[in-house]
């Protein structure tokens, strides 16, 4: 009896436990502001903020409204909740994340627990997870909910499929990971990797014998006729005509080349979580014979290596690995992607690492005498305030755009867009002179890894305008629309431009070019409305 109520007391303490714990940690991100891609999928973001585009969810009118490149409705779904009960207060987008993310460190535990039975073990991974400093920018920035949200859809899955070996109901618990499935997709494209994780977990855990066979005629199809209908879906009616990306250096071969380079920053990152960035300035690589390529091609056949030799040996850390290998293969730019490397790509991965950490302190702590087991107790205590430390310290970066951006630049692994950010923060602050500095900057970076940055352009235009250098604010401009033909807004302040530099003629066919393409905005009618009344006024 005593035994069973020290069970009982376990289980509901110890998910209390990392509950409070992982809302300790990112208490402070409640009082922070809107960062990065916040202000464009949130401020500036015009579908959230009324409910009558609620039906564009379910059609090809998303991607006009919304301006999102790729269909995640339920993500979008979340934030017009949050907008119709804060409004554009941060904290309660924020508070929407931390909840996100807290129900996702008592899911792993769940499903660590009734897959391993063993309640230590799902306890350490949990605590690993909630406190790993990886996951600061998901967690911070709202505009990255997706990965938070498929994660969760993704355990949720996860846990009625395993429920489904020792349920009474099982076609219930069956029925109910599907739906999780499509939520998850709904989510993020990254669920794709679902059903393989789902494999594995039979392979390593739940087979007895011959079992799974009859297990993949059963439960099997359906996951596949989700993802078959996902992708048919996806692919012909919700694409995206923006959508459109290419490898680096438009080669397959530059692209695994830098591909194999990005996977080991990432194990990096992952092992040791201590210079963070929000974006990564990812270089090409161009021959085999480079050493970043060596490097890097040399660790991941390390970690083959020691994949193999778990295989048969380790089963529960050979299905962690797999974990992190599978749920990191859809972002690896395989099919092209804009971003190719980001911290936020890791969260599902951080999952499995974090079993894995977990499984590697209980396996190794269990054989020794009572000596060693207080020295690796003592390691696990020491990997756990770094990782507290080092995420609160994070924590703090993410405040506002000058904290994050301030802080960024300073790293050598920084983008051209980090500059870029950091230039429109001068220019809101009335630093033209640095606001220019950090544009040239971020010109010069892209142009490293070959990347037309048209943005950039803008921007510099839009400083030059402001110091009423009219000629190098129309080089800007035009360099701006060379390399996007339809961006309104260059077209509009190209017009102003010359305008005001007395090229009347031209000002007026660039606002006109601004008006054909957003017919809608009343903003260049009234500036070339003005222009008129200018030039027709004696």
């Amino acid at each position: 009896m005593s035994q069973f109520l020290s069970t009982k007391t376990t289980r509901i303490f110890l998910p209390i436990l990392l509950s409070l714990i992982s809302f300790l940690v990112y208490l402070n991100t409640l009082h922070h502001q809107f960062v990065f891609d916040d202000f464009r999928i949130i401020t500036n973001n015009p579908y959230i903020k009324d409910w009558k585009y609620f039906p564009a969810l379910f059609n090809s009118d998303y991607f006009k409204i919304s301006g999102e490149l790729s269909y995640r409705p339920l993500v979008t779904l979340t934030y017009c909740i949050d907008h119709s009960i804060w409004n554009l207060n941060p904290f309660g987008y924020h508070l929407t994340n931390v909840i996100i993310h807290l129900f996702n460190v008592l899911l792993l535990n769940c499903f660590i627990r009734r897959l391993t039975k063993n309640v230590r073990l799902a306890f350490v991974s949990c605590l690993l997870f909630c406190l790993h400093p990886i996951l600061t920018e998901t967690v911070n920035s709202v505009g990255f909910r997706e990965d938070l949200l498929c994660a969760t859809f993704l355990l949720l899955t996860l846990f009625f499929y395993v429920k489904t070996n020792t349920a009474q109901n099982k076609i219930t618990c069956y029925v109910l990971a599907l739906l999780s499935y499509c939520f998850s997709f709904l989510s993020k494209e990254t669920a794709i990797a679902t059903p393989f994780i789902l494999f594995a977990a039979d392979w390593f855990f739940l087979r007895q014998g011959k079992q799974i066979k009859p297990k993949i005629a059963k439960y099997y199809p359906g996951f596949i006729a989700i993802t078959g209908i996902y992708l048919l879906f996806r692919l012909l009616l919700f694409k995206s005509t923006e959508e459109h990306f290419t490898y680096p250096g438009n080669s397959v071969i530059t692209n695994f080349f830098t591909m194999a380079k990005v996977a080991a920053s990432y194990v990096k990152l992952l092992v040791f979580p201590v210079v963070l960035n929000a974006d990564y300035h990812v270089t090409t690589e161009l021959s085999v014979f480079r050493f970043p390529f060596l490097l890097s091609f040399g660790l991941l056949i390390s970690l083959g290596i020691v994949f193999l030799r778990l295989l048969k040996r380790q089963k529960e850390l050979t299905f962690c690995m797999f974990w992190c290998f599978v749920t990191l293969l859809p972002v690896m730019n395989i099919i092209p992607i804009g971003n190719i490397m980001a911290e936020r790509y890791l969260y599902l991965p951080s999952l499995g690492f974090c079993f894995f950490l977990g499984l590697l302190f209980i396996k190794i702590n269990t054989p020794f005498r009572h000596f060693l087991r207080n020295v690796f107790a003592t390691i696990l205590v020491f990997v756990l305030i770094f990782y507290f430390w080092v995420t609160i310290r994070h924590n703090k970066i993410w405040y506002d755009e000058n904290t994050l951006w301030t802080y960024m630049v300073n790293s050598a692994s920084c983008s051209f867009n980090a500059h870029n950010n950091l230039g429109k923060v001068y220019f809101q602050e009335g630093k033209i002179g640095r606001a220019i500095e950090e544009y040239n900057v971020s010109l010069a970076k892209a142009s490293e890894v070959n990347y037309k940055f048209p943005a950039a352009h803008y921007n510099l235009g839009l400083a030059y305008a402001e110091e009423a250098n009219y000629d190098k604010s129309i080089l800007e401009f035009r360099n701006a629309l060379q390399i996007n033909n339809k961006d309104c807004e260059s077209h509009n302040n190209l017009g102003i431009m010359y305008f005001k530099n007395g090229q009347t003629k031209l000002a007026v066919d660039e606002l006109k070019k601004a008006i054909e393409l957003d017919p809608m905005n009343s903003a260049y009618r009234s500036n070339l409305s003005l222009m008129y009344k200018q030039i027709n006024t004696p």
